[in-house]
């Protein structure tokens, strides 16, 4: 029986969830917004496979050769719909176009973040783009077995977390699946995300209608929320709450800060970020239009990324090169100093969120001005400078 003795031993994969042939197990969203197995003890037969699927107990290492690229698409309009040179679209262009399914993280009508499955392109805007919280994975590996069992070619996208909860629910090779992990900086709460939307639409006096975390209008990383009474939120991650939250790992999921499935360790075909650095390198690969990383792993990623070479603009590089700039490839977010605080407030539901937010985000002037000088030093020398 999966017990969770501490919030950090869970990343909320539902891997249990999915394997559990008794329906003992129920994902329910804790007092921080994060979702959490809970086990029927009476109807649970204590088979012991929901120990047995979990990623957080069960570490696997994979024999793989990374190779890293700067890649972009050669279509302009896939690029600038992208968060950043849309491989994830051409990818799944290829899928769709062979008859497969594509899984991957979209908002539903009350947009929560769900992981779903398109069978053809025009859903493929549901699935494209970046989105800053966690998926509820729901029963998504269940369908997806279900779907290659009938030799149904399979693309399934997620943070490593998500990939490493499917392969151990798998437990078993599949030639038709394609699994691709976009690098994670760490999983925001869902619980914290809802109040943040109920907030705005209780300041524009709409409904959403549309939500885009890496809108190009600003910059690379503009969030643009439309409302339906035709106000436009425009805001670059400096001046947004939720984005400040989020980017100082001020609402990450507990988990997150001792990830099990970073460092190559998830098990995917194929990982993909943004290539942040890419200038640095290359001078025809500007960050600020849209540069992919893409790292092919096995031999099923590397031959795919082969088949479609000539849809991209491509440039080989060197993994440390994009290890250097985005060290979450390899390691763990840091614990926001006031993330206690934080929740400990939340959790009371008295104050609004976005005071919350801007108390424990407030920054003086003298850390603001490192903050600049740290980016900018990234930017030019990587990560350790």
């Amino acid at each position: 029986m999966i017990k969770i003795n501490s919030k950090k031993e869970c990343c909320g994969c539902a891997a249990c969830y999915n394997i559990c042939p008794n329906q003992s197990i129920n994902m329910d969203m804790d007092e921080e917004g994060f979702l959490y197995p809970k086990v029927n003890e009476d109807k649970c037969i204590d088979c012991g496979l929901c120990e047995k699927v979990c990623p957080m107990i069960n570490i696997n290492t994979y024999d793989i050769k990374p190779d890293a690229y700067a890649c972009k698409s050669k279509d302009v309009d896939i690029r600038f719909k992208s968060s950043s040179g849309g491989v994830f679209s051409v990818i799944a262009d290829y899928v769709l176009e062979n008859n497969g399914l594509v899984y991957g993280a979209g908002f539903n009508d009350e947009f929560e973040l769900v992981h779903m499955m398109i069978d053809n392109k025009k859903d493929l805007q549901k699935l494209r783009g970046a989105k800053y919280v966690q998926s509820d994975i729901n029963e998504s590996f269940k369908k997806v077995k279900e779907y290659l069992k009938q030799k149904r070619l399979v693309l399934f996208s997620g943070t490593p977390c998500q990939i490493a909860g499917l392969n151990n629910y798998l437990n078993k090779y599949y030639t038709n699946l394609i699994l691709l992990d976009i690098v994670c900086h760490g999983v925001p709460s869902p619980g914290v995300f809802k109040s943040y939307l109920d907030n705005m639409k209780s300041i524009f006096e709409g409904d959403i209608e549309h939500i885009n975390f890496r809108a190009k209008e600003l910059s690379i990383q503009a969030l643009k929320i439309k409302f339906n009474n035709n106000q436009v939120y425009l805001k670059n991650p400096s001046e947004d709450l939720y984005y400040k939250a989020f980017s100082s790992n001020l609402i990450l999921r507990s988990s997150c800060h001792n990830c099990k499935a970073n460092n190559f360790r998830s098990g995917s075909d194929i990982n993909i970020a943004d290539y942040w650095g890419a200038s640095t390198k290359f001078s025809d690969y500007d960050e600020k239009e849209g540069v992919s990383l893409v790292i092919t792993k096995t031999k099923k990623g590397k031959e795919l990324f082969n088949l479609l070479y000539d849809k991209f603009e491509v440039v080989e590089s060197e993994l440390e090169h994009a290890i250097k700039h985005n060290p979450n490839i390899i390691k763990s977010c840091s614990v926001h100093s006031n993330r206690d605080k934080f929740f400990n407030e939340y959790k009371k539901n008295i104050t609004p969120i976005n005071n919350i937010m801007m108390k424990y985000t407030k920054e003086c002037f003298t850390k603001r001005a490192l903050r600049k000088v740290k980016r900018i030093a990234i930017s030019k020398f990587g990560a350790n400078s």
